[in-house]
């Protein structure tokens, strides 16, 4: 889960450095992410 965040983190800092991706982007990305992340606490 540690390395989701760190990708996630890596994923924002090279889209803004593009020049992309909008506040409602990142919101979307992040309500995936911490989805998946329950997802996977549950298969645990």
């Amino acid at each position: 889960m540690q390395q989701m965040r760190q990708q996630l983190k890596y994923l924002q800092a090279e889209l803004c450095s593009r020049g992309g991706g909008s506040v409602d982007e990142m919101r979307v990305l992040k309500e995936r992410i911490t989805w998946l992340e329950e997802t996977n606490e549950e298969l645990c």
